[in-house]
Protein backbone atom coordinates (compact mmCIF):
# COMPACT_ATOMS: atom_id res chain seq x y z
CA UNK A 1 0.00 0.00 0.00
CA UNK A 2 3.18 2.29 0.75
CA UNK A 3 6.00 1.20 -1.13
CA UNK A 4 5.63 4.16 -3.55
CA UNK A 5 6.45 6.50 -0.52
CA UNK A 6 9.64 6.35 0.36
CA UNK A 7 8.77 8.80 3.51
CA UNK A 8 6.63 6.17 4.89
CA UNK A 9 7.58 2.92 4.11
CA UNK A 10 5.58 1.12 6.95
CA UNK A 11 2.93 -1.92 5.55
CA UNK A 12 -0.73 -0.90 7.27
CA UNK A 13 -1.39 -3.80 8.78
CA UNK A 14 -3.14 -2.54 12.54
CA UNK A 15 -5.51 -0.13 13.39
CA UNK A 16 -2.71 2.17 14.86
CA UNK A 17 -0.70 2.12 11.29
CA UNK A 18 -3.60 2.99 9.80
CA UNK A 19 -4.08 5.60 12.32
CA UNK A 20 -0.30 6.81 12.08
CA UNK A 21 -0.25 6.74 8.46
CA UNK A 22 -3.04 8.89 8.37
CA UNK A 23 -1.79 11.46 10.88
CA UNK A 24 1.48 11.72 8.58
CA UNK A 25 -0.96 12.27 5.26
CA UNK A 26 -2.59 15.22 7.10
CA UNK A 27 0.39 16.82 8.62
CA UNK A 28 1.95 16.06 4.69
CA UNK A 29 -0.99 17.94 3.10
CA UNK A 30 -0.94 20.97 5.75
CA UNK A 31 -4.61 20.04 6.88
CA UNK A 32 -6.17 20.35 3.19
CA UNK A 33 -8.31 18.24 1.68
CA UNK A 34 -6.53 17.86 -1.81
CA UNK A 35 -10.09 17.96 -3.77
CA UNK A 36 -11.89 20.58 -2.37
CA UNK A 37 -8.61 22.60 -1.13
CA UNK A 38 -10.13 23.38 1.95
CA UNK A 39 -9.08 22.33 5.52
CA UNK A 40 -10.21 19.46 7.10
CA UNK A 41 -13.77 19.89 8.69
CA UNK A 42 -15.12 16.10 9.23
CA UNK A 43 -13.56 13.05 9.75
CA UNK A 44 -10.61 12.08 8.06
CA UNK A 45 -10.23 9.01 6.06
CA UNK A 46 -7.52 7.51 3.72
CA UNK A 47 -8.47 7.28 0.21
CA UNK A 48 -7.28 3.95 -1.37
CA UNK A 49 -7.78 1.80 -4.63
CA UNK A 50 -9.27 -1.17 -3.50
CA UNK A 51 -7.53 -3.10 -6.42
CA UNK A 52 -4.01 -1.93 -6.05
CA UNK A 53 -4.54 -1.05 -1.81
CA UNK A 54 -2.16 1.84 -3.26
CA UNK A 55 -2.63 4.89 -0.47
CA UNK A 56 -3.62 8.14 -2.90
CA UNK A 57 -4.00 10.79 0.31
CA UNK A 58 -6.44 11.84 3.14
CA UNK A 59 -9.80 13.54 2.62
CA UNK A 60 -12.78 14.49 4.00
CA UNK A 61 -15.22 11.24 4.67
CA UNK A 62 -18.10 12.88 2.24
CA UNK A 63 -15.65 13.92 -0.45
CA UNK A 64 -13.82 10.48 -0.40
CA UNK A 65 -17.40 8.79 -0.27
CA UNK A 66 -18.68 10.85 -3.15
CA UNK A 67 -15.52 10.35 -4.74
CA UNK A 68 -16.16 6.03 -4.42
CA UNK A 69 -19.09 6.54 -6.01
CA UNK A 70 -18.38 8.58 -9.28
CA UNK A 71 -15.36 5.95 -10.00
CA UNK A 72 -17.80 3.07 -9.75
CA UNK A 73 -20.33 4.19 -11.83
CA UNK A 74 -18.23 4.29 -14.54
Amino acid sequence: MTKNNKEFSKSLYTPSDIKSFREYLIKKQKGIDPILKEPFKETVVLDHSHVTQHCRGALNRNVNCFEGLAVNAY
